[in-house]
């Protein structure tokens, strides 16, 4: 619940700033101008790029702890908006169901950050240490 709600927030904090990027063409002076406009379509996207960053807590459970995932997540909502204005804006594409944005990025995403944190050296001793079966 707390990833989600948190989230949910920073996302409607990032989308706002990508879309005034995106209208003005650069940061600066895009304090001059008019916030952004939160109605249900942003609660909605907000909610989607929170499924993502749930779908990424699958992948890294047991692997972090509260905080680290809160941390995770800071990062997941600016990359996971990013990669929307790509996907939307840039290339034109349709996602019927978020089946790339939302879905495959937090699969993806939880993937890298699992394969980070996971100590390759231990590994690599369990291994050796490991007797053959037979």
């Amino acid at each position: 619940m707390l990833l989600a709600m948190f989230a949910i927030q920073w996302n409607v904090l990032v989308e706002g700033y990508i879309e005034l990027l995106h209208e003005h063409g650069s940061a600066v002076g895009i304090y001059n101008h008019q916030l952004h406009h939160l109605d249900v379509t942003t609660l909605i996207k907000a909610d989607f790029c929170a499924a993502s960053v749930l779908i990424s807590m699958g992948g890294v459970l047991g692997k972090l702890t509260h905080s680290q995932m809160l941390f995770m997540a800071f990062f997941e909502v600016i990359f996971y908006s990013i990669n929307q204005y790509i996907v939307f804006v840039q290339f034109l594409a349709i996602d019927m169901g978020g089946s790339i944005v939302i879905h495959m990025f937090g699969a993806y995403f939880g993937l890298a950050v699992s394969y980070v944190v996971t100590d390759h050296e231990k590994l690599k001793r369990d291994e050796k240490n490991q007797e053959p079966t037979q």
